[in-house]
């Protein structure tokens, strides 16, 4: 799977594009992010990380291909953020406990094989502040490329998604948290390959405990 991704990465700078969905932006809007440390993990070329750092924020970008991460350190340091990469398995990932204000996962989780997703779930709570947020979106059972035999095109990197979350699976998953937003539909995608449909599901949650 990484190789996969490594090649992708190497032919394509911006293989997803740069824009950031229009409901995280609206989430991060007259927040202080220049006050806010955060981790974006499975963070691919950057998009969710650079959006960001941009803003002011502290970033750890995580993911297990070097080639996106590489790429995105020279971004990093052409526009002097304060954003900083590492290569890592999520699986095998030391969280630190209570460091961060806002948590990203973008359909990282359904890349990951079952036994770990109960326990990287379990982690990212750990690592957030009293407070912090998390936001996570998966594909769900409704995205094309969830079965072959889907009227919908699936999307080219189908291959490398282990497990589709069923309806509510997210939101159980991470219970522990006082959910935000909570959304599963679709959408069209543009960005990379064909023109392509998705099943999502979407939480914003926040971790109790802040005084």
């Amino acid at each position: 799977m990484v190789e996969q991704f490594n090649e992708i990465y190497r032919r394509h700078p911006r293989y997803y594009g740069e824009s950031v969905p229009v409901g995280f932006r609206q989430f991060l809007s007259g927040r202080a992010l220049e006050l806010w440390n955060c981790l974006d993990l499975g963070a691919g070329q950057g998009r969710y990380a650079l959006h960001l750092a941009r803003a002011g924020a502290r970033v750890r970008a995580v993911d297990f291909s070097p080639v996106a991460m590489a790429q995105l350190a020279l971004d990093a340091e052409a526009e002097d953020l304060q954003l900083t990469t590492e290569v890592a398995d999520l699986c095998r990932y030391d969280f630190p406990v209570g460091e961060y204000d806002l948590i990203v996962g973008a359909t990282v989780l359904d890349h990951l094989h079952d036994p770990c997703i109960q326990g990287v779930a379990a982690a990212v709570v750990g690592a957030l502040k009293p407070g912090g947020t998390m936001y996570c979106e998966v594909f769900t059972t409704d995205d094309p490329g969830c079965s072959c035999l889907s009227e919908q095109v699936a999307s080219e990197t189908a291959g490398p998604v282990l497990h589709y979350f069923a309806a509510g699976e997210l939101r159980r998953l991470f219970q522990g948290l006082e959910t935000l937003v909570y959304h599963e539909g679709g959408k069209h995608d543009k960005a990379h390959g064909r023109p392509h449909w998705h099943g999502l599901a979407l939480m914003i949650g926040v971790k109790g405990g802040a005084e």
